[in-house]
């Protein structure tokens, strides 16, 4: 049996640095101090209560043969060698892909 991704289909926004409480602030402060442009420009979105960075995400290219789990999503995140998380660009209202919204789940 292979991996599955599960997820609700929740649309999630994208946020900036100071969208984000002072606690999740202290957490990618600390998580991502590695980033350079943390407060001028890095997006973030919060999953099950983990601040995540997209920076972190790798971009999934379906012309190079990538495994069936991921046809529908367009970046992962490996929690470990079997797992991790994945996203996809989520519509807004008017149903455009903006680039202000994802949709995220956990493969495994």
């Amino acid at each position: 049996m292979g991996a599955k991704v599960y997820t609700n289909y929740h649309r999630r926004d994208i946020l900036c640095f100071y969208e984000l409480d002072a606690a999740q602030q202290d957490a990618a402060r600390s998580d991502y101090d590695w980033h350079e442009t943390l407060e001028d420009g890095a997006q973030f979105f919060i999953y099950k209560g983990y601040v995540y960075i997209l920076d972190d995400f790798m971009r999934l290219d379906r012309k190079n043969g990538e495994p069936d789990i991921f046809k529908l999503w367009d970046g992962y995140l490996n929690d470990t060698f079997f797992s991790g998380i994945v996203i996809r660009w989520a519509p807004d209202w008017s149903g455009e892909i903006t680039g202000e919204y994802i949709t995220v789940g956990t493969f495994y």
